[in-house]
């Protein structure tokens, strides 16, 4: 039977139907938005009381500002606007919440015989109240802060009277905006005021005792009245103006930074035949509460229930340069970690190991770990952030040994940072006492090229070692200046540098070249640096021209006058460089780069002749392109000649960060392209009367560049380190480039040690027939005290 088609009945498309089809299951596959639930959480309160008093308690339900009483937990920008997060709710209505918690509390205290949540038919003794008025998180725009503000009062039940008051608002600050680290500092707060007042003040009330003294972050109690004890409506950490986006609030007292000074900086023994005496730079020790400490409440890491951890304050805040810290139990190793990181632990008694050095030569402490706790080791250490520079304040991998003078013990080899390769600096994690910097190689009793420095307990001593980059002579070092640690911490800085020299000589008439020199020299260093979070872009333009003008010898004998053009240019200086990278920290153990710079010369450079002489410009090949007969003159270089430029994209790995291996590497892809420009190069053949000059020629080369620092501690008294850094590129493996330096270190004793280099340089642009050279050497040094 045939159907009709009216003028009602339409074909539906058959792409419109899969159109259909595919919405459908796309909307049957579509997950709903994950929610998340928080819940305030306090520790397990030890029963510390010495006697439980036969009193019952009664604790009513606790009152909460109707703004927080509602699941959405708060986020507030103003004293005038708040808003509630949509998929972050509280697992509980916050008034019983924080009712339970308090209950919880108290039962676990020990203090009081009951503890009930309900009015039964026995009257109890005494009545605990309380009311919370902030519950929420602060975001100042850049900062944001935990903000738990309660009011507690015990009340007799027979007559109603307030025997005790006790309100606290604190604020605790965080790195970044992390909700779970906004609850668990709120819980923290609790827990603290619990531990610190809230539980010796009602003891002492029911023992008839005097009060006892509040922490420095509370209010004196009030003298008046019923024994009241009035908590600080801001503590010492948290300023009385609420911190919202009009301004970043001040840092917190006691622990928002580690004292950045050292003592005693002396700057001895600085060049070849420098000497010095001590300077004392102001420094000391100060107690910090490292729970309201930023670089504590933003730690991410979550310990599960019925777990605790240690946590050991990382005095540079950047845990990632600092040494891992070993935990051992029963003399085996059961877990690491870093510093400023909690290390998540089962409940017990551990030794931990930190520090720099082998594990023999590292700090070590005993501590207890309790279920639902964290355990925060006091920083009684000290350590030391060397930046090694040359004579322009340019960062760059320069090493050096550290010793202990306390009991001359070789710690260990340093190494500067390349900063055009995303390099960063090593902290060393030391005790407190004085140590020397000496050349590799040195020894204990140098004379020259070193500097010793004192670091304190509970200090981080930022130090510039400047040496020179060519014979590696100590021409400066000292503890840096505090403007320089101020600009690590801006989202942007810029250094620029200024400086030239002037010198004018005279030659006596009975030397070969009698007359007169004029040199002048002038350079620009600038550094322009932005680091925010995980990226970090640097940017150095470096400009160096000199020249010296040197006047000629007439035909008569008599020395030329520089004022009438009677001179000759020798050419001293002419560099323009430029480098930029950028690195993304993606997770602490790698980061990708790309890098980009070059260098030329401005000016052009010319060869010059005391006689007239013939010239001939050859090709690579050897055949003959141009001549110039009887000339004084003849010009090598124009401006932007040579241009060398470089590039590379890769990727920084901390690969091994242990007491026995560090290990970084660095891989990607670089690219090396020289242009000659019309640059000629003298390659003279003596046979012939003329002088040889070549064309440079143009070349690009391109392949995996590669780079290994490594430091392993084979022993307590055997070290090792190798630093090797290569381009392979894909024109072949007889173009390869590489620089490899190692060197072993044997501690034969607190006075003597042994030490053997190995060095390899592989460039085939130097001409050699053979273009690997290799060094090696042998170094025993030792040092005795007689008297």
């Amino acid at each position: 039977m045939t159907i009709p088609q009216g003028h009602g009945s339409r074909n539906v498309p058959r792409c419109g139907l899969w159109l259909c089809v595919f919405v459908l299951l796309f909307c049957s596959c579509a997950t709903p938005s994950l929610r998340r639930y928080y819940t305030i959480a306090s520790g397990i309160t030890p029963i510390t009381a010495k006697t439980r008093h036969p009193v019952d308690l009664w604790v009513k339900e606790v009152e909460i500002a109707p703004v927080y009483n509602r699941p959405q937990i708060v986020y507030r920008y103003s004293p005038q606007e708040l808003q509630y997060y949509n998929a972050s709710n509280w697992a509980d209505r916050p008034g019983r919440m924080v009712t339970q918690m308090l209950t919880k509390s108290l039962r676990g205290s020990g203090l009081f015989r009951n503890v009930i949540t309900r009015l039964g038919s026995v009257p109890p003794t005494y009545v605990l109240t309380g009311s919370v008025e902030a519950l929420e998180e602060l975001d100042a725009g850049d900062a944001w802060f935990a903000h738990l503000a309660m009011n507690l009062q015990l009340i007799r039940f027979q007559d109603q009277q307030v025997l005790w008051q006790y309100d606290f608002d604190e604020r605790r600050p965080l790195n970044q905006r992390d909700l779970a680290l906004v609850v668990r500092a709120m819980s923290e707060i609790y827990q603290d005021q619990l531990n610190t007042v809230i539980l010796p003040q009602l003891e002492a009330l029911l023992n008839g005792s005097p009060l006892p003294p509040l922490p420095a972050t509370a209010n004196a109690p009030a003298t008046t009245g019923a024994p009241t004890t009035t908590g600080a409506p801001a503590t010492a950490n948290a300023p009385e103006a609420a911190p919202y986006n009009s301004a970043p609030p001040p840092p917190i007292e006691d622990g928002s930074k580690p004292d950045r000074s050292g003592t005693d900086a002396s700057t001895s023994g600085l060049g070849p035949k420098a000497g010095g005496t001590p300077s004392s730079i102001p420094g000391g020790f100060r107690q910090v509460d490292w729970r309201r400490n930023r670089q504590y409440t933003s730690d991410g890491t979550q310990v599960p229930a019925g777990k605790g951890a240690i946590f050991l304050p990382a005095l540079s805040e950047e845990p990632d340069r600092e040494p891992d810290v070993e935990v051992y139990k029963g003399g085996k190793s059961v877990a690491s970690g870093s510093m400023g990181r909690r290390i998540v632990l089962s409940p017990g008694r551990y030794r931990i190991y930190f520090g720099s050095g082998t594990l023999s030569q590292r700090m070590s402490r005993d501590v207890t770990v309790r279920a639902d706790e964290t355990t925060i080791v006091q920083a009684d250490w000290g350590t030391l952030d060397v930046a090694v520079m040359d004579d322009r304040f340019i960062p760059f991998r320069g090493s050096y040994e550290l010793i202990n003078m306390a009991n001359r013990e070789f710690v260990g080899t340093g190494y500067g940072a390349d900063e055009e390769r995303g390099e960063q600096t090593q902290v060393w994690v030391l005790e407190p006492g004085r140590y020397k910097i000496i050349q590799p190689g040195s020894t204990y009793r140098a004379r020259t090229n070193f500097a010793t420095v004192q670091l304190q307990a509970g200090t981080l001593v930022p130090f510039t070692l400047v040496l020179n980059a060519d014979t590696r002579d100590f021409l400066g070092a000292g503890v840096s200046d505090a403007g320089d640690e101020e600009d690590k911490d801006k989202v942007w800085s810029l250094r620029v540098s200024l400086g030239g020299t002037t010198l004018v000589s005279q030659r006596s008439d009975q030397l070969p070249n009698p007359g007169t020199n004029l040199s002048f020299q002038l350079f620009s260093d600038n550094l322009l640096r932005f680091t925010q979070g995980r990226h970090l872009w640097t940017t150095r333009l470096d400009l160096e021209e000199g020249q010296t003008l040197q006047s000629t010898v007439l035909a008569d004998g008599s020395p030329g006058s520089i004022l009438k053009g009677e001179y000759r240019q020798v050419p001293l200086t002419d560099l323009l460089y430029l480098n930029s990278i950028y690195v993304y920290r993606l997770l602490p153990w790698v980061g990708p780069y790309v890098r980009i710079g070059g260098n030329t010369q401005l000016f052009p450079s010319n060869l010059n002749f005391e006689v007239p002489t013939d010239v001939v410009i050859l090709e690579e090949g050897g055949e003959q392109t141009g001549s110039r007969d009887q000339t004084s003159q003849v010009r090598l270089s124009g401006p932007f000649s040579p241009l060398e430029l470089r590039q590379g994209i890769g990727a920084n790995f901390k690969l091994f960060h242990n007491p026995r291996l560090d290990m970084d590497l660095r891989g990607g892809l670089g690219m090396r392209e020289y242009l000659a420009n019309g640059l000629l190069r003298v390659d003279d053949d003596v046979a012939t009367p003329e002088i040889e000059l070549r064309t440079g020629l143009n070349s690009i080369l391109a392949g995996p560049e590669l780079a290994v620092l490594a430091t392993a501690r084979i022993t307590r008294y055997v070290q090792l380190t190798t630093d090797f850094d290569a381009l392979v590129p894909f024109q072949g493996i007889d173009q390869m480039q590489f620089k490899w330096r190692n060197t072993v270190n044997l501690r034969l004793a607190s006075y003597a040690s042994l030490s053997y280099t190995l060095n390899f340089d592989r460039n085939p642009d130097i001409g050699l027939l053979n273009p690997l050279t290799f060094d090696q050497g042998i170094q025993l040094r030792f040092a005795f005290t007689l008297f």
